[in-house]
């Protein structure tokens, strides 16, 4: 008797010891991230190790009824397509903490700009008619001032998925010539790349490549035809849910009361002068503008300025300071230097032109 009570005393040790043992591993755990949402669409949910690893890093995924777990000390994600809640945890080793992590997350934020039925894979063929899918975006943004805006994008965050390693998506952007065009940002699992291709009336063609490392890329509005965008991924890739935003600058409603912005100005009254505030004036110039824009500033007499002038690419910068009495007189420096306004001085114009170069101005 007192043998099976040794074993039995023995036994139960041995099983406080393991479950100390267990408790201890738990405990050396930590939940980073715990989160749910609700949506209807393609999500990627990306976090990466920014120091030489995270040991224990593990994704887990709830979805449809469904839990998966995912665990690397390097990087773990996730896609699918998600009707309703997903939630889910990071979790880590002791001695990894939230700002050793890179989290990325795609969702569909509006049904407007999301993929619920497959973009076609090519642009459509030169003078075919259809239905086709559109993106229709004007920035509400003129000048230095932003009408009703939804924080997220100046423009349109569109969502959708490659489906498979055949899949492409093309999509129309609504557009005349002369408007300038940015898209912002190109996120997803995998290496995907934008075309932009211009189709019209007897044509097709594929204008220009643009990689996720070239974003934010300015372009031009084709002076003929359609604008379309497609995106392509890499041949071993396969569901890849993306995220890309494009912003369309009209040059009908650049000038103060509509119309596209004239060199030299022509637009009335001269812009208030903010100084202190250090409110900036936006503008674009599109690559086939020869005329340019200017922008005239408020200013008064005897006054030492410093212009801060920002280009995406090379812009030539005239500026001229305006009289009283109706003459002007050139700032030879240009942006490089401060300059004194005259005692006569009551305006300041900047006069601004690329050579065959769309870009953005900010001054």
């Amino acid at each position: 008797m007192r043998g099976a009570k040794a074993g039995l005393l023995a036994m139960l040790l041995t099983l406080a010891a393991f479950s100390a043992s267990v408790s201890a591993d738990e405990d050396s755990r930590i939940v980073i991230n715990d989160e749910i949402f609700s949506t209807s669409g393609p999500v990627w949910i990306s976090v990466s190790c920014l120091k030489v690893g995270c040991p224990g890093m593990e994704l887990v995924i709830w979805s449809d009824g469904v839990e998966e777990s995912h665990e690397d000390p390097h990087l773990v994600e996730w896609s699918g397509w998600v009707e309703g809640n997903v939630s889910w945890q990071l979790l880590v080793d002791s001695g990894t903490e939230a700002n050793d992590l890179s989290t990325e997350v795609i969702l569909s934020r509006m049904d407007e700009w999301t993929e619920y039925t497959d973009l076609p894979n090519i642009v459509p063929s030169p003078g075919s008619q259809g239905e086709y899918p559109q993106i229709n975006t004007t920035s509400p943004c003129q000048l230095h001032f932003c009408g009703a805006i939804d924080l997220l994008s100046e423009g349109v965050l569109y969502v959708g998925a490659l489906e498979n390693q055949s899949d492409k998506d093309a999509v129309m952007v609504v557009g005349d010539p002369g408007d300038v065009l940015l898209l912002n940002s190109l996120r997803g699992p995998s290496e995907i790349h934008i075309e932009i291709w211009q189709r019209g009336e007897e044509s097709k063609s594929l204008l220009d490549t643009i990689e996720r490392t070239e974003m934010g890329h300015y372009f031009e509005y084709p002076a003929q035809g359609e604008l379309w965008i497609r995106l392509v991924h890499s041949a071993e890739e396969d569901y890849s849910p993306y995220e890309f935003e494009i912003i369309r600058y009209d040059d009908d409603s650049e000038a103060p009361n509509g119309g596209e912005l004239s060199n030299p100005w022509n637009h009335g009254e001269a812009l208030p002068f903010y100084g202190d505030s250090s409110l900036l004036y936006h503008g674009h110039l599109a690559a086939s503008d020869s005329q340019g824009d200017s922008l005239l500033i408020a200013s008064g007499a005897k006054m030492v300025l410093e212009p801060f002038c920002s280009f995406t690419d090379i812009v030539s910068v005239e500026i001229m300071l305006h009289q009283m009495d109706g003459s002007s007189l050139a700032v030879e420096s240009g942006c490089a230097e401060e300059f004194e306004t005259t005692e006569q001085t009551v305006s300041i114009e900047f006069g601004l032109t690329t050579q065959g170069k769309t870009a953005a101005w900010s001054i």
